[in-house]
Parts: C-alpha cells; structure tokens; sequence
C-alpha cells in the first residue's frame, strides 16, 4: 500500500483522536455572547466561496435536492449538537460556562464515519458529496452557534 491509499482511512482515525482527547480533557470554558458569530461569519464565507468558485458541471434538480436534504441534515445536527452542551452559570465569577460531554464526543465521531463512508461510496457523485457535505457543515456550525446563543440568553 501506498501512502495515497492509505491517507483517506488514516485522516478520520487521527480526527477522531484528536475529538476524543480534545473532549475528554475539556473543561468548563466561558462563552462570550459577543463572539459567538465569528466562526459562522468565517464559515459562510470559506464555504460559500467554495461553493461559489469550484468548477465542475452543472447539476440537476436531483443533486440540488440532495444538497438541500444535507443542510437540512446539517441544521438538526447543529441543534443537537448544541444540546448535548452543558451550559451553567458561575457564580463567582458570574459568567456562563459551557462544558461539553461524552455524547458531543460520539456524536462528531459518527458524523466522520459516515461522512468517510458517503464520500467512498459517492463514486461518480463525487462532486455532489463535497458540495452536500460543505453545506451539512455550513448548517451544523451556523445552528450550533445559534443554538448556544439562545441558550446562554435564557439563563
């Protein structure tokens, strides 16, 4: 085996890796309603204009429908995502923490996975897979964000 051949099974495994301790080492960090933003901000804009300026073939109604089913997929995700969560208020310090938990950690591994399994079966669809799973992050980052602004303005 080459490396070419085994970097598309080895990216996952060491995403995973890094998900895993990144979450089971995580602890209580604050969140800052101000900031919550940036990071959609930056991912409409890096995977709009991917979308935008990647050249391939026009698609069909079928390929835009998959596309819309996948940020409708990425939207539910980031909502659920965003509340497994757990935000409280410090009350020294007076500001809200958030913690993730183990159910975070299964959650992205699953969506690696999956996303690994979808891409290797696209085949000829190739195109659509990249654009589909760009929109499935799109919706999960804006939604997660969102998701946590609402929540940290109801305590």
């Amino acid at each position: 085996m080459n490396p070419a051949q085994i970097l598309p099974y080895l990216i996952p495994i060491i995403v995973v890796a890094v998900l895993y301790f990144r979450t089971s080492r995580a602890k209580p960090r604050p969140v800052s309603i101000a900031t919550l933003w940036v990071v959609p901000v930056i991912a409409i804009a890096g995977i709009g204009s991917a979308l935008w300026f990647q050249p391939h073939a026009p698609f069909g109604i079928g390929a835009y429908a998959i596309m819309g089913i996948a940020l409708l997929l990425g939207i539910g995700t980031g909502t659920l995502r965003a509340r497994t969560l757990t935000l409280r208020r410090c009350p020294d310090t007076d500001k809200i923490l958030m913690e993730t938990s183990s159910y975070a950690f299964y959650l992205l591994a699953a969506l690696v996975f999956l996303r690994m399994a979808f891409k290797n079966a696209a085949g000829s669809l190739g195109a659509v897979a990249v654009d589909a799973s760009l929109l499935f992050a799109l919706g999960m980052i804006v939604t997660q964000r969102l998701t946590i602004w609402w929540r940290v303005r109801q305590l």
